[in-house]
């Protein structure tokens, strides 16, 4: 199958789709997928398409089968997008479950699963978006792998932020901080609620400690300007 092919069948498909043909665009989606051999673009493209009218028919068990097909062809961008749609689209409690049975923190890439909690936190599914991230954590802590870990436990804080649940955040990225945390996101998050909340001494605190662990310019920059404020509060020269 040549590539000027599997673009016109994949052209066809979505035609298909369209009109609301669904058998039709199934079928030339399967097509391609069983011809398409080691083009990975063209599997990938045909199988996210294929899940897509699977979950609008609600046949998400075959999508999940699918999804461990791509895992096990090692196609990760198709597999992190099938379970991206998967999460997004079933009710929480499937989603859920679907997390406890498959453990995607052990087989796709945790930069793609953050990815996926921070648009699921920004749709309003904090349940799921706080499971996923949750599971990188404790993935990353159990192969003894803080930097990632952190990076978890910071998204982890900004769903339950964004989820009117400020106490969790804080006790999330106090804990990481206290730990020996330099995720800037940590950093500036814990630093912000802080001074949000008049604890200026702590806020203090962190804010010095931040700019030991972290030469990020930007972050930088936020920080000192965070520091300058919380000086005038406690009536302190910079």
């Amino acid at each position: 199958m040549t590539n000027l092919s599997i673009t016109e069948l994949l052209a066809d498909a979505q035609v298909a789709t369209a009109s609301g043909d669904v058998n039709e665009a199934e079928r030339i989606l399967l097509r391609v997928i069983r011809l398409s051999g080691d083009d990975w673009s063209a599997w990938d493209r045909a199988v996210v398409a294929y899940v897509r009218i699977l979950l609008a028919s609600g046949r998400t068990s075959t999508a999940a089968t699918w999804m461990l097909r791509s895992l096990d062809r090692d196609a990760s961008v198709a597999a992190w997008q099938i379970f991206h749609l998967i999460v997004r689209s079933v009710p929480s409690v499937e989603a859920l479950r679907m997390l406890r049975d498959i453990a995607p923190e052990r087989r796709l890439d945790w930069w793609d699963l953050l990815r996926s909690s921070q648009m699921l936190a920004r749709s309003g599914r904090y349940r799921v978006a706080a499971a996923i991230a949750q599971r990188v954590a404790t993935e990353a802590a159990r192969v003894k792998d803080d930097p990632n870990r952190w990076r978890a436990e910071g998204q982890l804080g900004r769903v339950y932020q964004m989820a009117s649940r400020p106490r969790k955040a804080l006790h999330i990225w106090r804990r990481a901080f206290g730990e020996g945390s330099s995720n800037r996101i940590i950093a500036k998050r814990l630093s912000q609620a802080l001074e949000r909340n008049r604890e200026w001494q702590e806020c203090l605190d962190v804010v010095s400690r931040a700019l030991q662990r972290i030469s990020d310019p930007p972050v930088q920059r936020t920080l000192l300007a965070r520091k300058a404020r919380v000086l005038v509060r406690l009536g302190r020269s910079a």
